[in-house]
């Protein structure tokens, strides 16, 4: 017995799908069989019974069928295949195949298609079937669909050297094909006809198109540039990362997101949910740079934990006292006054307030009388509201302010007693 390799084709070896499906996709592109027509008429997408080969798995569409493609009167639409290997595959039940509508409002703003190699340890393969063009009065016309698949036989090949595991399309009118390049970096097309193939990456790791024109065997290599900015944004909101020319956007709202970018220059980072939107630029000057950006809201001006550069001018009060900010914030005076007086804990630096309506702060106050959260302008208070002894969150409306202001507490301090103020959050909001 061999300990160095096993058999497939051999007498008393098994064959499994996925060992058979490495041979045929090998020798087909993901493409159409038989059959599988594709139509449209008002906001109905048909295509007939027929058979697809799709990442080496043959794929049977039984009989004709309809999608309804309502939910958006402009951009395009697209017919996604999922392959799922994880999902049933009995004798009696098949899941593994999912067909899904997506939406974008142009051609090129989908989101790249999984590619994971379903053949050794991947678990999704996606394919678009088509990509039709949409209108008030449903589906205008069928921007691109697969193509009938085809061997290596006649024509010329096409050999794209890229990154290892990116997806590769190329198109050539309506005839699409794709492949995932290799741990080389390979992905190899055979059998084009002749004429101009466009190569298309995923516009988040690579220059967006390549266009060749097939006569004879080519070769083209993709220089790529790839930088990653990593996002911090509100959590349920959208977040888009654009150049002025490109423009990427999150795979989700999850509130992280490392974003990377094809190449050098400005990129305006923007999040945004409903009403509320917050953007910062970030430089790109080299291939393999990393930077970090958060987004927010809010402009904390105290945060538990962080770093003290989002503490707006930091926190100060007269002398006799003393300020510290680690999990909460806690302005402390000592208790060596001997007659009633006015205390004030506040911001060193002030602060433009003419983006933001709203200062929030979770807070408490104890040993003093009359507390209060204020907005200075100078020696003025100019907005305030109640501080109790509990801790809570409190709002000054401060929609009618702009400019440069203080943030403080304010109270009365009762001689020979400590007044204490704690806040664990505080916060200006747009």
């Amino acid at each position: 017995m061999s300990a160095n390799f096993t058999g497939v084709t051999f007498p008393n070896q098994k064959v499994t799908p996925a060992n058979d499906a490495v041979i045929r996709r090998a020798i087909f592109d993901d493409g159409i069989l038989t059959g599988c027509d594709l139509s449209y008429s008002g906001s109905t997408l048909t295509m007939t019974a027929g058979q697809l080969m799709i990442c080496g798995r043959q794929i049977i569409h039984p009989s004709s069928q309809n999608w309804a493609v309502t939910e958006a009167t402009s951009g395009y639409a697209r017919l996604v295949l999922t392959i799922d290997v994880t999902r049933t595959s009995t004798k009696d039940t098949f899941d593994q195949v999912v067909d899904e509508i997506q939406y974008a409002t142009d051609a090129n703003g989908f989101a790249d298609l999984t590619t994971a190699d379903i053949n050794a340890t991947g678990t999704r393969y996606q394919v678009a079937v088509c990509v039709v063009s949409l209108g008030p009065g449903g589906i205008t016309g069928i921007a691109s669909k697969l193509d009938v698949t085809e061997g290596g036989g006649a024509g010329g090949n096409l050999k794209v050297i890229a990154l290892a595991g990116v997806a590769v399309t190329v198109t050539n009118g309506s005839k699409v094909k794709q492949k995932v390049a290799d741990a080389a970096g390979v992905a190899m097309f055979t059998g084009l006809e002749t004429g101009a193939w466009t190569v298309t990456l995923p516009a988040d790791v690579s220059p967006p198109t390549r266009t060749v024109d097939i006569d004879v065997d080519y070769v083209v290599v993709i220089a790529y540039f790839s930088a990653t900015i990593n996002i911090t944004y509100p959590a349920g909101s959208t977040c888009t990362c654009s150049d002025g020319t490109t423009t990427l956007s999150a795979p989700d709202t999850s509130g992280t997101w490392a974003c990377i970018v094809p190449n050098a220059g400005t990129w305006t980072v923007t999040s945004t949910s409903g009403t509320e939107t917050d953007s910062k630029a970030v430089t790109i000057t080299t291939d393999g740079q990393s930077t970090s950006v958060e987004l927010s809201y809010a402009l904390f001006l105290f945060k538990p934990n962080a770093p003290s550069d989002i503490i707006a001018g930091e926190w100060e009060m007269p002398a006799n006292s003393a300020v510290t900010a680690e999990a909460e914030l806690t302005v402390k005076s000592v208790n060596n006054f001997n007659s009633n007086r006015i205390i004030s804990a506040h911001t060193k630096g002030q602060i433009d307030l003419t983006e933001y309506s709203t200062l929030q702060a979770t807070c408490k106050a104890s040993g003093g009388s009359d507390t209060k959260l204020e907005v200075y302008s100078g020696s003025s208070v100019v907005a305030s509201t109640a501080i109790g002894t509990d801790l809570t969150t409190v709002t000054v409306d401060i929609s009618a302010l702009s400019g440069l202001h203080s943030i403080g507490f304010g109270g009365s301090h009762t001689a020979y007693l400590t007044i204490t103020y704690t806040a664990t959050e505080i916060k200006l909001m747009k």
